[in-house]
This record gives C-alpha cells, sequence and structure tokens, in this order.
C-alpha cells in the first residue's frame, strides 16, 4: 500500500516518535510511506533535527506543505493555499491510504471526498471546526476510545491500537555510557535517580513529582534520591513556573535537566521512571521507561491502566495525589529487590504488547476495515 501521513508539523513529543516508529513497521511490511508536514516544531532544538532525520533514515518520504506553524486566525488562514497543495500532491500520487495525525488537517480529505483514518493521540483534545468526522479511527487508549463513541463514532469505525516503541530500548548499554552521562550532567553517584523524559509543562504534571520528592525528607529519604528532568520547555511560561515550585520546595540541589536528546541512553541512567500527568494520550514515554528497564511509576491517566498492572508491571497512582507518589517512591527506594522485581516484569509485559511490530500490525487492520468500508 501507499499510505501518505498528514501531520500539520513534526511535534518535539511523543506524537512524531509515534508516526516514526509506526512508519518503520510500515515500510518494514513492505508499504510506502509518505508524512505531509510543514516541518519541524522548534527548529532552533538540535533534538529536532536528529528526530527529523530518524524519520528520513527509516524511509519515510517526507513532503513539504505549506501548512501553518502556529494557530491563530492569522496562522490559520495558511490552510486556504495548503489545502489546493495537498489536493494536488493527492492527485499525483495516488495513495491508497490517508491517515491524518493531527485533527485540523481533517477537513483536507473530508472536503476532497477521500476515505481517511485518524489518530487521536491526545484525551480531552480541543476539537476545532476545521476537525471533520473520518471513515475510521484509532484510538490509543479505552479513555480516547470512549472519547470518540461519546462524539457519536459508532464503535465498529474506531480501532483500538495502542502506542508500540521500537525494540531498540531493550539493548542494554554499557556501564561506562551511564557513567559518562551521569558526569556530563553532574548527576550525584549512590543515589537512586528519578527520571522523567517528555515536554516539560504543567499538563504532565511535574510539580507532583518535585513535591513527592520533597515530602521524602519526612521519612528521613531525601537525600537517597536525585530527579532527572528530559525534555524541552513549551515555552517561557512553563519554565518560570517549574522553576517556581523547584524554589519553593527546596530542591534545586536535587534536580538535573538534561535538554531534549534521544532518550535512549538517558533512560539506562534512571532507575524509577515517573510519569505524573494530569492528562494524557497513551503515555508513550512510560512503554520506553519500561523497556529499557526501568521500574514505571505514573498516574492513573489515559493510557495507565493498561500499560500498567498495579504492583505487578509498575505503580500507578491518583492522578494529582503527591502523597501517594511519595509514598511509592520511598517504597522502591527501600526495597531494591522488589523495584527490581518490578521493573522486570514491567519489561516483559511491554515487549509481548507494546512494540512497534504490534501496533503496526493492528494498524494494518484498521486500513483493511477502511478499504473495505
Amino acid at each position: 500500500m501507499k499510505i501518505a501521513f498528514l501531520s500539520r508539523i513534526l511535534y518535539l513529543s511523543g506524537v512524531t516518535t509515534h508516526i516514526r516508529d509506526l512508519a518503520q513497521g510500515l515500510i518494514e511490511e513492505g508499504h510506502t510511506v509518505h508524512l505531509l508536514t510543514a516541518g519541524v516544531q522548534f527548529e532552533e532544538h538540535n533534538g529536532m533535527s536528529d528526530l527529523y532525520d530518524s524519520l528520513v533514515n527509516v524511509g519515510v518520504k517526507v513532503i513539504n506543505v505549506g501548512y501553518p506553524k502556529k494557530g491563530g486566525k492569522l496562522g490559520y488562514l495558511r490552510l486556504i493555499p495548503a489545502f489546493f497543495e495537498t489536493w494536488r500532491i493527492f492527485v499525483r500520487e495516488k495513495y491508497d491510504i490517508i491517515h491524518v495525525h493531527t485533527p485540523v488537517l481533517s477537513f483536507i480529505p473530508k472536503i476532497l471526498g477521500y476515505k481517511f483514518i485518524t489518530t487521536v493521540h491526545c484525551a480531552q483534545m480541543n476539537i476545532g471546526i476545521f476537525d471533520r468526522e473520518p471513515n475510521q479511527q484509532i484510538a490509543i487508549s479505552k479513555e480516547v476510545f470512549e472519547e470518540g463513541v461519546a462524539r457519536g463514532i459508532s464503535e465498529d469505525r474506531i480501532s483500538l491500537v495502542y502506542n508500540g516503541v521500537n525494540m531498540r530500548y531493550l539493548t542494554p548499554v554499557s556501564q561506562d555510557v551511564i557513567l559518562g552521562l551521569k558526569s556530563k550532567y553532574n548527576i550525584p553517584a549512590g543515589k537512586i535517580v528519578v527520571g522523567y523524559v517528555g515536554t516539560l509543562c504543567h499538563r504532565k504534571g511535574l510539580d507532583i513529582l518535585v513535591r513527592a520528592c520533597a515530602a521524602l525528607s519526612k521519612q528521613g529519604l531525601q537525600d537517597k534520591v536525585h530527579i532527572v528532568f528530559c525534555g524541552n520547555f513549551d515555552n517561557d511560561g512553563e519554565k518560570e513556573w517549574l522553576y517556581g515550585v523547584i524554589e519553593k520546595e527546596k530542591q534545586w540541589d536535587n534536580v538535573t535537566f538534561i535538554p531534549f536528546c534521544d532518550p535512549y541512553c538517558v533512560y539506562k541512567v534512571f532507575d524509577i521512571f515517573v510519569l505524573p500527568s494530569r492528562l494524557e494520550g497513551f503515555g508513550l514515554v512510560a512503554v520506553e521507561a519500561m523497556l529499557s528497564g526501568n521500574c514505571c511509576v505514573r498516574s492513573n491517566t489515559e493510557g495507565g491502566e493498561e500499560q500498567i498492572k498495579d504492583g505487578v508491571t509498575g505503580f500507578l497512582f491518583e492522578s494529582g495525589d503527591y502523597k501517594q507518589l511519595s509514598d511509592i517512591i520511598a517504597s522502591l527506594v527501600a526495597d531494591e529487590p522488589k523495584r527490581l522485581r518490578v521493573a522486570q516484569a514491567g519489561r516483559e509485559y511491554a515487549k509481548e504488547n507494546f512494540t512497534y511490530k504490534v501496533m503496526c500490525q493492528k494498524t494494518l487492520a484498521a486500513y483493511r476495515k477502511l478499504l473495505s468500508d
């Protein structure tokens, strides 16, 4: 099949990682994948060029289209010429499948009369006037599935396909690499490293993690834990907010920031991975962390119950409850055998259920439903 992915921009987030890994699986199965996009979200970030290059390296043909890189009324005026540009590409390339990854672009195949499929990457999305109902939809978690049904899409037109990640996270790295990263970023040796990977913003609940680690002082464990945030801020306001939380909780000595980069080696530095989000779509980074051998702790937001059997393959806490999170971290710091046992179980569970190969096969089944619609 010849497949077109539509993504307004290449986000500095798990959405682009998802697109790359899905494309890799489809290409390995003998299909052709084109990506229609305006380009990267933040050109000034070196990590973005690496992410773009990784798409090209797996065999994706990237076609630059003049979609708006920013929202707002003026930005979305660019959708008018982009509509005709996309139309010409559709006519020229004659795609078998049109797969929309950004809701704002769904109006294009709808108006042109093409059948298309969408992936909804986040729950509780603000649905704009350009978003149009697809012929088929992929939901990445049961919560997203239920939202689709609530919007009026029949269940037989929604496929539940969990995000999957590349098998490379199963590959170990040398102790020298781990020690080198710790030295480069001044991460203290001998401490339990509690890590997070992703966008640094309020929606991800990073203040909850900071407060949870600050609360360890009541159990005499604060000096045994160090927090590592790997990612970039959405904007200066988010940066000022998180810095203020760290200052208020007196945690500057216990926090390290690593700029956005390929997290493959960064995960290997972590002992515990925490995803404290207030809102998610699925939480792809949690799966990456599980495959990397981290003991995974996350909020019970979208995707949590699918990823984690509480106390067996990881740990869940009530979203926003920093005290509950603090108690879980304390128990893992105090009980290394439990931490290692749960990490191993999580790794095996993720390997069985959340690899890009599993995601690819389920996506192909959704494509077949679209073609037979």
